[in-house]
């Protein structure tokens, strides 16, 4: 949403801290399933010899999602240690190394992905179509009233400029949730120039927070 006068807006995305409830068999198949893409890498500067790495990846597979699989990022000399997430059928999302220490300016992220991704067929578990009906039920988090208050309109601190985001999450499904992260990440235009990590504990059902 952009904001009159201002060049800056931000989205807000969210991704579970674990698959939901269902437990999921893996099989094998007659065809393999599309590779997972990496859609884009990024290196943002945070501070001082500070760094976020920031990878989009998307699982382009219809029916088949990925239950596990062991990433890490790399730039220049620094190599992080492999971490564990999963990506739902046609979801993509980000992978982010928040934080890096660096003597050096980074250029480049790479995004490793290990070689151990565990695929699964939702059809063995769901109805033909169900997935879709699964998703409406379990994953309907609505956001809205997003808002950028920049440090100028806060006028907290002339010394340290502190920006202000702002939005409304409301869990529209009938399921509470122990975790939900949201990647909040701030644009100018198209361009992301932050991004940040936050975690909601003890979602319920219908329930608002801001």
């Amino acid at each position: 949403a952009f904001l009159i006068g201002l060049s800056v807006y931000f989205i807000v995305s969210f991704s579970l801290e674990k698959p939901l409830t269902l437990v999921f068999t893996p099989i094998r198949y007659a065809q393999p399933p599309q590779a997972l893409e990496v859609l884009e890498t990024k290196v943002l500067s945070t501070g001082i010899n500070r760094y976020d790495l920031i990878a989009r990846v998307k699982n382009s597979n219809a029916a088949i999602a990925v239950a596990s699989f062991d990433y890490r990022f790399k730039s220049g000399t620094f190599v992080g240690e492999f971490s564990r997430s999963f990506i739902l059928p046609n979801e993509e999302k980000f992978l982010v190394e928040l934080g890096v220490e660096s003597q050096t300016a980074p250029n480049l992220a790479e995004i490793e992905i290990a070689a151990n991704i565990h695929w699964l067929r939702l059809g063995k578990i769901l109805p033909p179509g169900g997935y879709d009906d699964f998703r409406e039920n379990h994953l309907n988090f609505e956001i809205k009233d997003k808002v950028f208050t920049s440090a100028a309109e806060l006028k907290v601190s002339e010394k340290i400029p502190i920006n202000k985001s702002s939005f409304t999450i409301t869990n529209q499904t009938a399921y509470s949730y122990y975790e939900v992260g949201l990647f909040i990440g701030l644009y100018n235009y198209e361009k992301l120039v932050t991004i940040n990590y936050l975690k909601l504990n003890n979602f319920l059902a219908g329930e608002s927070r801001r």
